[in-house]
């Protein structure tokens, strides 16, 4: 599956850097007409529910510190 956030690419790859950093969940990322996407695998056949709960957890825990990367408006970020 790919995504992106509403915005522009470096904010994008900001997201992907924080995502991977936490450290519970791996993102790759994909271009396709000079558009940056994140990619998330889930067809492997151990893949479970609650990895992919976990992963959302991960991108939704992540915007913060992405806009933190970016010198955006983010005070607290989560521990």
């Amino acid at each position: 599956m790919t995504f992106r956030q509403t915005g522009t690419d470096e904010e994008n790859r900001n997201l992907l850097q924080a995502i991977n950093t936490e450290g519970t969940t791996f993102l790759t990322h994909s271009e396709k007409n000079g558009t940056f996407f994140l990619r998330f695998a889930a067809g492997g056949t151990l893949t479970e529910d609650h990895h992919v709960r976990e992963a959302w957890r991960a991108v939704q825990n992540a915007i913060p510190r992405a806009q933190h990367l970016a010198g955006g408006s983010a005070d607290a970020l989560p521990e």
